[in-house]
C-alpha cells in the first residue's frame, strides 16, 4: 500500500508541474477535432483575445479567424492531417470586443484516444 500511496504522489506532483506549466507560458493552447470544435484551451486566452476558456470550448475555432485568412487557416489544417506534419500560418484572431489581432500559429496533428485534435501555439 506504501508503493501505491507513493506513486500517487509522485503521478500528481508531476501533473501539477505540467498544469503550472500550462498556465504559465506566453502562447496559448489551443486543441480541437477534426471538424475545428475546441476542446481545450489554456488560460492566455483570457489575457490575449478576452475570453475565458470555459468560453471557447465547444465552439468552433473557424468563427474566431478573418473571413479572408480562413482559406489558407483550413488548407494548413488540411495539410497537418493529412502529412502528419508541423504547419504554421500567420493570421488574424477575433478577440473577443471585435477586433482582430494579428496571430502566428504553429500546429501539428494528434491521435488522443478517441480525439482528433490540432495543437496551436499562438503569438501575438
Amino acid at each position: 500500500m506504501g508503493k501505491d500511496k507513493g506513486k500517487r504522489v509522485v503521478k500528481k506532483n508531476i501533473l501539477e508541474h505540467y498544469r503550472y506549466l500550462i498556465n504559465n507560458i506566453l502562447d496559448i493552447i489551443v486543441e480541437i477535432n477534426s471538424d475545428g470544435t475546441i476542446i481545450y484551451c489554456s488560460p492566455q486566452t483570457f489575457k490575449l483575445f478576452g475570453f475565458q476558456p470555459e468560453e471557447l470550448i465547444g465552439l468552433n475555432v473557424f468563427n474566431f479567424i478573418h473571413p479572408e485568412d480562413l482559406p489558407i487557416i483550413i488548407k494548413k489544417l488540411e495539410e497537418a492531417i493529412n502529412k502528419g506534419e508541423l504547419r504554421s500560418a500567420e493570421y488574424r484572431t477575433r478577440h473577443k470586443d471585435g477586433h482582430y489581432i494579428s496571430s502566428r500559429q504553429k500546429g501539428a496533428f494528434l491521435r488522443r484516444t478517441e480525439i482528433l485534435g490540432l495543437l496551436q501555439l499562438l503569438e501575438k
